[in-house]
């Protein structure tokens, strides 16, 4: 039976890519490798905030990619620092999805142009989170898991220096750790259904704007990183996240580029620097 699972964020970026995966529509890289994606297709479903017709062109894409099954997505609006909007989605699920199979918990913000604001930042990054999960407590099925996308200075905010980015720390990083720690305690709540909490956390994603913006900004510090494996592409994390919602078995928290030890091993020389 093919399993739903919903993608938030997915007009673009890691999103976009997570939800193509998803449907095995990812596009075939420059050597035309099969991608050996280790699940079968699931039926993603799409929120977005702004780019409505970008996630329409996902959904299309999905569509024209899966004629053989019907893994039409549906696309939805919702503002996750919105109450009112978080708890809309739930109700526009409840009568066609009673049964999600899994969550990405990928939206976040806090430095793309809605400036440095502690508020935003805590709301998109960790309240919004731990309402959406509320809100979808009556619409998840039983062991389904729960997917929370991270960055390693996110996922170690605190124990590791952030990233040079101004603002980063204080308005990614440590609301998204927060997040994460208020979305673990919550599902350790819901063990009597079965349900997993994982975590998937990446290093530089090149072909996002944050990243894109650290990179032209920073090259020094991007070739340490790079060094260490840990500048990735957005197609890559994304399929990780796939992998990792679709699996019961896979590890609760899954590392995407260098790996921890390397991580942190470089994060104290640059420390100490």
């Amino acid at each position: 039976m093919t399993k739903n699972i919903l993608v938030t964020g997915a007009s673009r970026g890691i999103g976009e890519q997570t939800a193509l995966a998803l449907a095995h529509a990812l596009p075939s890289d420059e050597n035309n490798e099969v991608i050996n994606y280790g699940f079968q297709p699931a039926k993603p479903i799409i929120t977005y905030l702004k780019h409505g017709e970008r996630a329409l062109q996902v959904a299309s894409v999905i569509q024209r990619s899966r004629t053989d099954l019907d893994l039409n997505p549906l696309v939805f609006q919702m503002d996750i620092t919105n109450p009112n909007s978080v708890v809309g989605l739930s109700r526009k699920l409840a009568p066609d999805y009673l049964n999600l199979d899994g969550a990405v918990f990928n939206v976040a913000g806090g430095l793309e142009g809605e400036g440095n604001d502690a508020v935003f930042s805590e709301d998109i990054n960790h309240y919004g989170q731990v309402t959406l999960l509320g809100a979808l407590g009556s619409v998840l099925k039983d062991e389904a898991v729960i997917t929370f996308v991270q960055s390693h200075w996110g996922h170690l905010a605190g124990e590791v220096p952030p990233p040079p980015f101004e603002g980063y720390g204080t308005y990614v990083a440590e609301p998204k750790q927060r997040g994460e720690k208020a979305l673990r305690e919550r599902v350790e709540r819901l063990a009597d259904r079965g349900i997993l909490f994982k975590v998937v956390t990446g290093g530089i994603v090149e072909d996002t704007p944050v990243g894109r913006r650290g990179i032209r900004n920073f090259p020094e510090w991007t070739a340490r990183q790079r060094g260490i494996g840990n500048v990735i592409k957005a197609k890559e994390m994304g399929l990780a996240i796939a992998r990792t919602v679709m699996s019961r078995e896979s590890d609760p928290v899954v590392w995407v580029g260098a790996d921890e030890a390397t991580f942190r091993a470089l994060s104290k020389e640059l420390e100490g620097e």
